[in-house]
């Protein structure tokens, strides 16, 4: 094989390399945009007023960047518990107040 079409060869790979993890990022970003989008549902909603100190009180626009925020938190994280049942309680309870953090 001539240098030339080892060059080529080597341009091609990393060209393709370089689309599919363009495309593999776009793939996420759209899937984060949509699910910062997506609305919580009521009684999640009731559960970070009984359980996340100063949700109350927030502004609705700060309100509705929190639900983004937990939308997010509960996709991408795990929750694992030992001799406990992890409940939607205790997820959205983590979720809003490490949430709080980011407004």
């Amino acid at each position: 094989m001539s240098s030339l079409q080892t060059f080529l060869f080597t341009g091609l790979g990393l060209g393709l390399i370089f689309l599919a993890w363009n495309a593999l990022k776009f793939i996420k970003h759209h899937r984060r945009k949509k699910l910062i989008q997506k609305p919580l549902k009521p009684d999640w909603i009731e559960i970070l007023q009984n359980n996340v100190g100063l949700y109350s009180i927030l502004p609705d626009a700060l309100r509705t960047e929190l639900h983004g925020h937990i939308q997010l938190f509960l996709d991408e994280k795990e929750f694992i518990g030992q001799e406990i049942q992890i409940t939607d309680e205790i997820k959205l309870t983590i979720a809003g107040n490490a949430c709080m953090l980011l407004l």
